[in-house]
């Protein structure tokens, strides 16, 4: 009653006999049934699971979760990029950790020992905190407090960085004698109200702010405060607030501008200036607010959306050691009976006797806080015995690592035709894998036979026969020689796809040595000049990369230009990424004679060859590069310059 006659103006006996019926009142009337929406609305978000926590990944603001220790357990993206962080450097800290200096850890500190005893529900802060650099920023923190269905308390807070705002309010305390210029200056939405037979009255608008709508403005100036505003009850008890203590104050309420008529979730700071003076200034957070009060009713909408498919939500708790899934899975599955828990120990009853060892693996890592997501393919057995493919993918969204706590959410996908074309690749891969097997033995010996002959006759007939039949021997033996080195390629490349990675520490040196050493025995009328750092070492298998670089080096001798000496450089380029892992790049550059970068992809496909030199190949080489590479979950690309020459670039 209390908070509705402070919202209204009014008496605390006035609303109290409201409510009991014994007068009448429409003001106080809507102020009940308001508060009431909004403790209905604060309640359903506190109680709210939060079981799709990336509907709001892209809020402008950042939300942190804190365990009763002050530890953080979980953040939202906005958090880490105000902080200038990443989550894994965030999580597990204490919330006072960033503070900027000890005054500031110290009330940050107090204020959540308020909260966790019970001094305080929720409350809101200013503070200034340490990011990137040494560099200190200001922040607005709104805490909530909730206690939990087993009796532990989540803090939950909502930072906003008011760095920009706090440098305006603090130009407008300090400096009187500039004031109106940096007020017309300030982006945010502001108006100043001056007091006057106790009221306040309109003084100036910001201009930059309402430029297109300034006409409209003008005629407002010099008006008292409820020509402008619907609610002026409420802006007359904010200002008063601020007038009479001389302190800054904040509120929050949904407001019709009087400039667009467009409804709006205004944040309104009252700024106490000088005795008879109030600045406010108006932060629009509609679309957050609209974000987070439909939270809950977007959760619901995807559940029954993902029931409706062939795709079911699934959420985990470790500690409990349960799952809980969508109801309609088991109608999906066929079962009789409603299945909507199930225990760890249960898992055998229901995943194919054949995954349930992998499945059972990947738990195991969740609980014991190995992992934090999740993407496998695996099957689920039908009450007929029969079963499905499916793959689950989510991420765990909450976490105490402490206790070992963690929650996890995703969704379960039924891909069992997906996998059944899988399959069917597999099967045409390898009977494709197998007839270029066969091809290649068989054909080998013919070819070798042939050539042979075909040798023969050039040496012992040479002086008999004509130099046109001449011709035709030497095209019979060239081309039996391009179709042994055909099907050499063929077989290589058989063995890139069906090779057994293997991954071992490489000296990369060592072996670029070895493989130009034995080049350069194949050709000897090339000085070929090798330029490469020192040490480069690597994790892969040593036989795919000995594939790559000796037919990335042979190709950049083979290319090279007639009047140029071949020059290889091979190296590592140091990645500075503050994401993930950081990964290294190996390069190969040369100064052959390059090609056209439009061709940049077209080089890696089997038989085609982008240059119209004289040069011998048969277009399989780079294919198999690319084939290596992928086998060891790697990336591979080129840029060249027409006689300039071509750089690979490795990503491993």
């Amino acid at each position: 009653q209390q908070q509705i006659a402070d919202e209204c103006g009014v008496s605390k006996s006035l609303v109290s006999m409201v409510i009991n019926g014994t007068r009448k009142n429409e003001v106080v009337s809507k102020c009940i049934k308001k508060t009431i929406q909004v403790r209905e609305a604060e309640n359903a978000l506190r109680s709210s699971e939060g079981k799709y926590r990336k509907l709001i990944k892209n809020l402008p603001v950042g939300i942190e979760e804190i365990d009763e220790d002050g530890r953080i357990t979980y953040v939202n993206p906005a958090f880490a990029r105000i902080l200038g962080l990443n989550n894994s450097d965030i999580i597990g800290q204490y919330i006072w950790d960033n503070s900027a200096n000890e005054k500031e850890k110290e009330k940050v500190k107090q204020t959540f020992l308020n909260i966790i005893s019970g001094k305080e529900k929720r409350k809101i802060i200013e503070t200034k905190a340490k990011v990137t650099g040494e560099k200190v920023i200001d922040l607005e923190v709104r805490w909530n407090k909730k206690i939990n269905e087993d009796d532990t308390i989540t803090l939950t807070s909502i930072i906003i960085d008011i760095t920009e705002r706090k440098k305006y309010r603090e130009k407008i305390e300090k400096s009187r004698s500039n004031f109106m210029n940096i007020f017309a200056s300030n982006p945010i939405p502001s108006v100043i109200f001056k007091r006057k037979d106790k009221d306040f009255i309109i003084e100036a608008f910001n201009d930059a702010s309402f430029k297109n709508t300034k006409k409209k403005i003008d005629k407002y100036k010099g008006k008292k405060l409820s020509t402008l505003f619907e609610q002026g009850h409420f802006f007359r008890k904010l200002l008063n607030k601020c007038y009479l203590t001389e302190k800054n104050i904040t509120k929050e309420d949904w407001f019709v501008s009087p400039f667009t008529d467009r409804r709006l979730f205004i944040e309104f700071n009252a700024v106490y200036f000088e005795p008879d003076m109030v600045i406010v200034y108006m932060h629009n957070k509609t679309d957050e607010k609209i974000h987070l009060d439909s939270l809950e009713s977007l959760s619901s909408r995807l559940q029954t959306s993902l029931g409706s498919s062939n795709s079911f939500w699934i959420e985990i708790y470790t500690k409990e050691k349960k799952i809980i899934v969508d109801k309609s899975l088991s109608d999906y599955l066929e079962y009789d009976e409603k299945i909507e828990e199930i225990g760890f120990e249960e898992l055998s009853r229901f995943v194919f006797e054949d995954d349930f060892y992998f499945v059972n693996k990947k738990l195991e890592a969740l609980i014991n806080g190995k992992i934090d997501n999740i993407d496998i393919d695996f099957r689920i057995k039908k009450q007929s015995m029969d079963y499905r493919w499916f793959n689950l993918i989510g991420a765990v969204y909450t976490a105490d690592k402490r206790r070992k706590k963690y929650k996890f959410s995703g969704i379960f996908k039924d891909i069992s035709s997906r996998k059944v074309e899988e399959l069917e690749r597999l099967k045409l891969n390898m009977e494709l894998e197998s007839f270029n097997r066969t091809l290649t033995h068989d054909i080998r010996t013919p070819l070798t036979i042939i050539a042979g002959y075909s040798e023969i006759l050039l040496s012992e007939l040479s002086s008999e026969v004509s130099d046109e039949y001449k011709g035709y021997l030497k095209a019979i033996y060239s081309n039996c020689e391009r179709l042994q080195r055909l099907t050499e390629s063929l077989k290589k490349l058989s063995r890139v796809r069906r090779k057994t990675i293997i991954p071992q520490e490489i000296n990369l040196r060592d072996m670029v040595k070895k493989i130009v050493c034995d080049l350069k025995v194949i050709y000897k009328e090339h000085d070929i000049k090798l330029k490469m750092s020192d040490n480069v070492r690597l994790k892969a298998d040593p036989e795919l990369m000995e594939i790559v670089f000796n037919n990335l080096i042979e190709n950049s001798i083979k290319y090279c230009c007639d009047d140029k000496r071949p020059c290889i450089e091979i190296g590592v380029i140091k990645s500075d990424s503050p994401h993930d892992e950081k990964k290294d790049i190996l390069f190969l550059k040369d100064n052959g004679v390059g090609f056209d970068n439009k061709y940049a992809k077209d080089i890696f496909k089997e038989f085609i060859r982008v240059d119209n030199s004289h040069k011998s190949g048969n277009g399989i080489g780079l294919a198999i590069v690319k084939k290596a590479v992928e086998k060891m979950d790697g990336y591979i690309w080129a840029e060249s310059e027409v006689g300039v020459g071509t750089s690979f670039f490795i990503l491993i």
